[in-house]
């Protein structure tokens, strides 16, 4: 897709043992228009991990991972776009967040927030998700565990938006069980769902950052 719209991407592989001092000064390094850290990062660097990311310039982060970013998560940017078209609003409505990662579930929160909707994030220390998934209206999961929200922790009629990815068997599997569809007004699977737009909007972010 990058390639159709003239961008041209640069990837560079480091050792999964690499240092954070070594990581930052490649970060910083860098001189193309837009910088992106994939995460999650190896085990060793977690605990560094927001201090890495702060290591992108501000106007070249188009995946909005810094702190106090200055363009919108493109992710959260895709959700918008794809609600506004189901004509799903969310205002008032109960959500159940499942993941609470700095590439889907902390963005998403505060966006909703935002939106006026109640939120309600389900994580691995949270007890009893399925209390909160069962009385939600949406639920949106960006965990990366194959089909954890069962059909049996839905109600009719809910609006299911998953942004999970796994491999299984070499078969991409999202974190809601598609048993799960069949009670929902709205479904975005995986695949096939918020991927490609959140990916037109990352390129998005690209071009109006060089605008800034």
């Amino acid at each position: 897709m990058s390639k159709r719209v003239g961008v041209e991407l640069k990837p560079i592989y480091l050792d999964k043992k690499t240092s954070a001092k070594k990581l930052k000064e490649v970060i910083k390094s860098q001189t193309s228009s837009g910088v992106i850290v994939q995460l999650p990062l190896p085990s060793h660097l977690q605990k560094q991990r927001q201090e890495i990311l702060n290591c992108i310039p501000k106007e070249k982060d188009i995946d909005a991972l810094v702190d106090n970013p200055i363009t919108v998560s493109p992710v959260v940017r895709a959700l918008k776009a794809i609600l506004k078209y189901h004509k799903v609003e969310l205002k008032g409505k109960n959500i159940a967040l499942f993941g609470a990662g700095k590439l889907v579930g902390v963005p998403m929160a505060i966006w909703l927030l935002k939106e006026n909707a109640s939120i309600q994030t389900i994580h691995k220390y949270t007890k009893d998700g399925d209390y909160y998934s069962k009385k939600a209206d949406i639920i949106i999961s960006g965990v990366g565990k194959p089909n954890l929200v069962k059909s049996s922790m839905v109600k009719e009629g809910v609006v299911l938006i998953d942004i999970g990815f796994s491999l299984k068997n070499n078969k991409i599997i999202g974190d809601i069980d598609r048993e799960a569809y069949k009670k929902a007004s709205v479904v975005l699977p995986v695949p096939g769902g918020i991927g490609k737009l959140s990916i037109v909007y990352l390129l998005k972010n690209l071009q109006e950052l060089k605008f800034v």
